[in-house]
């Protein structure tokens, strides 16, 4: 009896979040990740254009009264950072932020990150998935050529309608 052995080559990167042996893992073939990576981004650019809109709103609606208007304004930047921390788990998985922020969360359990911590983590993460991501294009966009260079398709011609 003939036996074949065939292995799964799946390209992972390993994101160490902290100190303490936390880490997510996400798949360079994995065709929804980069997709969803990008959606993020694009998201969090629109979310920030809206939360600067919100405020020029809050700004007019609260000018007699600057503590309600900074409440106010307080309130948005929250919802901006829950929104954020959220994005990232659906992108790098549950609890990635968690994770990330593990040893403020064991002090403050009820923690929201600002929107500054949640771009500290995109700015350390991003470079490293865009290489990642880049090279894994160019290997494939190589490796699909190689394949196409040993395909000698025939002379076909195109049919011509009759008139």
């Amino acid at each position: 009896m003939d036996n074949l052995k065939v292995k799964c080559n799946v390209g992972l990167l390993k994101i160490d979040l902290n100190d303490s042996g936390d880490y997510t893992v996400v798949s360079v073939d994995d065709e929804t990740f980069f997709e969803r990576f990008s959606e993020y981004y694009k998201n969090i650019l629109e979310k920030a254009d809206d939360l600067d809109k919100r405020y020029a709103e809050l700004d007019e609606k609260y000018k007699d009264d600057k503590i309600e208007q900074a409440v106010q304004k307080m309130k948005e930047r929250r919802k901006f950072s829950e929104y954020s921390a959220q994005l990232i788990d659906s992108v790098f998985g549950k609890d990635t932020v968690k994770k990330y922020f593990k040893e403020i969360y064991d002090e403050i359990p009820d923690f929201v990150p600002s929107a500054e911590c949640v771009l500290s983590f995109l700015e350390q993460v991003t470079p490293g998935i865009e290489k990642l991501f880049n090279k894994t294009i160019i290997d494939r966009d190589k490796a699909s050529r190689e394949r196409m260079a040993k395909y000698k398709p025939q002379d076909h011609k195109k049919p011509v309608k009759s008139k």
